[in-house]
């Protein structure tokens, strides 16, 4: 026996109340048994099922062939009979089966018969409907009847391609790789209102990510469906004719009021429903699968960003800020949710799909993660700018190598690559020295810095800085008044005790060298100790850097690099130089806004046990701020005169002009200092507000109780210290001066933004003290340095700090220009810096008139 469940396939509701078993009448030759129903069952469609029990008594010897049973459908459930007599409606009988009858029940055996009656419009809302079950061989007799059926018209919906039948679930997508956007889909739907009672019957289209809603969940004032159903069409009319063709719907995911997107559809796997309603009654058809809504964030164009900023070969001895931008496309994500990070990888993994670059394991992570905010709008978010300064050695990229960059940008679905070309990278050691000799003629040198004069016995501080990115070097400075001659370190090696010295050497001689490396930013040059160097006069500063990281002095693993300028030696006849019992090192020192010194105490008791010591200093409150005021003194148990005891006094005070610093210390049983390290304090150097060099002193304080004195195998003496205790020269910042010439003008005055960037950055450096000495007032709420350049074109930029920048100029209506590359030193004037290179670095003479680049 076979059954068969109800079914709704989208013509009408109607409700039937079968009666268990109803038998209307009987006959030998066979009988009819409409199965019963649940009696609460609604069901609609265009047809609808009936299942009715069969037998029949060997119908074909009794009959002849092809004898059997005929259904119809009636509105009166008394007739005995059905045939056309009765004023059965068109299309009332139902079914035939093969041949026009159908067999069952051969033998006598019961079986159970299976079909769907066709309603449409054949009857009106409200009829009351049966099912009659006839034998037409003896008089169309009625052997059995249905329980009656109320026929409760409605629209139906019958849902279109593709949202039904599919072949599988589609997608919408705003964004990602620009072959894969698609934002719109044409949904397709039918609307059949079998009685017209509704003329135009309102259709509605919603998505839900719910896929068992009803059209019960649907109400038509106000109108809404579901919790959270997106209403994605506005009301539809549909004629509600009787097999009407589909109506089409266009949908768009993103809607756009020009190039801005004013509305978009949230991301989201959805089903889609058609709602029809006519008055009275509500329909629904789903679709039998699932349409994603996706906003996949997009970045650079076809998959590829801008070049890094710089030559496709980079050496990082003279490019530490690397640019990956992505700034002449830039990226997008319609609903604001994406994340970007950088990694790198060597150019030949040739990466196309996110997951393979994270699987790589020679892949390098730049930005440490998605660390970058997709939203921002500014030229300067659609780019990351990585200090190789700051990297860690395992994540720096490899010398001599070629690598790729790649942007993924990330939401919760998508994950997007785009990737740069290649860039090769090697890593030069390099020293720069951060202060400038003086203005000797010599080489390398810059305006506008007075010439520094060591006299013998001094200990002068030499600023630099030292790096080579992918390895610890080693380096040598040496002091020569040899020029030509003296280009390698072979020649300044040999002439060692002649007019050349080694500075990081106990007494110059190479044999004596004392070690400093990249991981040292000061040298304290002790003048006194060069025994060799006899002779007054001009002298260059030479550093020397390995290349292999050992300490291989040839010419062939060094590299060479000369300080700007000479400075003077004076003094150098004396071989007598005094000896104190205190004193601070460096006793000189070249400094400027923002530069960190560090002071060491040291002390000579000349043979004597020290059980007590106490110094005091006085340091000008205009050009120094002292680190850790509340505990200036540092110092380390290893060193001379501490063990497990603190001092008796280690403050500090502002006393007027002057900062006042103090320390004493006991310790027993005490110990013999010889020239050693008692403690250290570091300051800070403020402006000196002046555009020249000034000088000032830090004193040892020698007046009431603040005096200078230690007690020695129980004796308290007066100690002898030099005054000043350290000679101190301020530099003001560096300035430039340049002229800014416009094409096709006469008067060349106009307001110009002028941007300090570093070497590989497209950003101005992030410095406050320049912006706001160098910014003009007038022109608050412009992003950038405003510069009111004059009638000649002639500017000045002020307190600029130590390094090395490219300086670019922008102003409405004409190209940007630049120069590069610029050196600033403490107390440089530099000038004739026009900008007015193109980004060839082709010098224009002036800006060319043309949209601002």
């Amino acid at each position: 026996m076979k059954s068969k469940s109800v079914c709704i396939a989208a013509a009408f509701m109607a409700i039937i109340l079968f009666a268990g078993t109803s038998a209307f009448g009987q006959d030998p030759a066979g009988t009819a048994t409409f199965l019963a129903i649940d009696d609460s069952t609604e069901l609609a469609g265009r047809t609808m099922d009936f299942s009715v029990n069969l037998t029949f008594v060997d119908a074909d010897s009794l009959f002849g062939a092809d004898s059997g049973w005929v259904f119809f459908t009636a509105t009166d459930s008394a007739f005995e009979e059905m045939n056309s007599d009765h004023g059965l409606k068109q299309d009332s009988l139902l079914v035939y089966g093969t041949g026009g009858i159908v067999q069952a029940g051969q033998g006598g055996v019961t079986e159970q018969y299976d079909s769907k009656v066709h309603i449409y419009n054949e009857y009106n809302e409200g009829d009351t409907v049966y099912i009659y079950a006839t034998l037409p061989f003896i008089s169309d007799s009625v052997l059995a009847v249905s329980e009656g059926f109320v026929v409760l018209h409605q629209p139906i919906v019958d849902p279109g391609t593709p949202i039904t039948p599919s072949a599988g679930d589609t997608i919408l997508n705003s964004g990602g790789i620009d072959s894969l956007i698609v934002t719109t889909i044409n949904l397709e739907y039918a609307v059949i209102d079998v009685d017209d009672a509704e003329p135009d019957v309102p259709v509605w289209i919603f998505l839900d990510e719910i896929g068992s809603l009803t059209k019960d969940d649907f109400t038509a004032d106000p109108v809404s469906f579901g919790t959270n159903s997106i209403l994605i069409s506005p009301e539809q009319d549909s004629t509600g004719a009787l097999n009407r063709s589909y109506t089409d719907f266009m949908f768009d995911i993103v809607k756009y009021v020009g190039n801005v997107v004013q509305t978009y559809t949230a991301k989201g796997d959805y089903y889609v429903y058609v709602v029809a309603y006519d008055g009275k009654n509500a329909n629904i058809g789903r679709s039998a699968d699932i349409l994603t809504v996706k906003h996949a964030p997009s970045i650079g164009t076809f998959g590829l960003l801008d070049r890094p900023v710089g030559n496709d070969s980079i050496n990082t001895a003279d490019q530490q800020m690397i640019t990956i931008n992505w700034t002449s496309s830039g990226d997008t994500d319609i609903d604001d949710e994406a994340m970007i990070g950088i990694w790198m990888d060597e150019a030949s993994a040739a990466h196309q799909v996110p997951s393979d670059l994270m699987a790589s394991g020679t892949r390098k992570n730049v930005t440490g993660g998605f660390i970058i905010n997709e939203q921002g709008d500014e030229i300067s978010d659609d780019q990351y700018v990585w200090n190789l300064r700051t990297v860690l050695s395992a994540n720096l990229p490899e010398s001599d190598s070629t690598y790729v960059f790649y942007a993924l940008i990330k939401d919760e679905r998508d994950t997007i690559l785009a990737k740069s070309d290649t860039v090769k990278f090697t890593h030069y050691p390099k020293v720069e020295f951060l202060f400038n000799p003086g203005t000797g003629v010599g080489k390398t040198e810059d305006a506008g810095v007075s010439q520094i004069t060591i006299d013998n016995g001094q200990v002068f501080r030499v600023n630099f800085n030292a790096f080579d990115l992918d390895q610890n070097q080693y380096i040598r400075m040496f002091i020569s008044q040899l020029d030509s001659a003296g280009n390698y370190y072979a020649e300044l090696a040999a002439d060692v005790g002649a007019s050349t010295a080694l500075m990081n050497s106990t007494d110059g001689a190479v044999a004596n060298v004392e070690l400093l490396t990249t991981g040292d930013s000061y040298l304290n040059w002790y003048s006194g100790n060069m025994t060799g160097l006899t002779t007054n006069g001009n002298y260059y500063i030479y550093a020397f850097i390995t290349k292999d990281g050992t300490q291989t002095w040839t010419n062939a693993n060094t590299e060479r690099f000369i300080a700007p300028g000479k400075l003077r030696l004076t003094g150098r006849e004396r071989t007598a130089l005094p000896s104190w019992d205190m004193r601070i090192i460096p006793d000189f020192v070249h400094t400027n806004k923002g530069d960190s010194i560090r002071f060491d105490v040291v002390l000579d008791s000349k043979g004597g046990n020290v059980e007590q010591v106490a110094f005091y200093l006085d340091v000008d409150t205009s050009l120094f701020e002292i680190v850790d005021p509340a505990n200036p003194f540092k110092y380390n148990a290893t060193d001379f005169f501490f063990g497990s005891e603190s001092p008796l006094e280690n403050t500090s005070a502002v006393n007027g002009d002057k900062i006042e610093l103090n320390f004493m210390k006991f310790q027993y049983p005490g110990a013999i200092a010889t020239d050693t390290l008692l403690t250290y304090f570091e300051v800070v150097a403020k402006d000196n507000d002046s555009s020249g060099t000034t000088t000032s002193e830090i004193l040892f304080a020698n007046t009431g109780e603040r005096f200078p004195r230690l007690t020695s195998d129980g004796a308290s003496r007066t100690i002898p210290v030099p005054t000043p205790a350290v000679n101190v020269v301020h530099n003001p910042l560096g300035r430039i001066l340049g002229r800014i010439p416009l094409q096709g003008r006469e008067n060349f005055s106009k307001v110009v933004t002028m941007e300090i960037r570093e070497i590989g950055s497209l950003n101005p450096i992030d410095d406050s003290y320049f912006n706001n000495n160098n910014d003009d007032p007038s022109y608050t709420g412009v992003n950038g340095v405003q510069v009111v350049t004059d009638r000649d074109g002639f500017f000045e930029l002020m307190k600029i700090p130590t390094g090395t920048y490219q300086l670019v100029a922008r102003t409405g209506g004409y190209l940007s220009g630049q120069y590069s590359i610029i050196n600033v030193l403490p107390g440089n004037i530099l000038v004739g810096v026009d900008p007015t290179y193109d980004n060839d670095l082709n010098d224009q003479v002036e800006l060319k008139g043309g949209d601002v680049s």
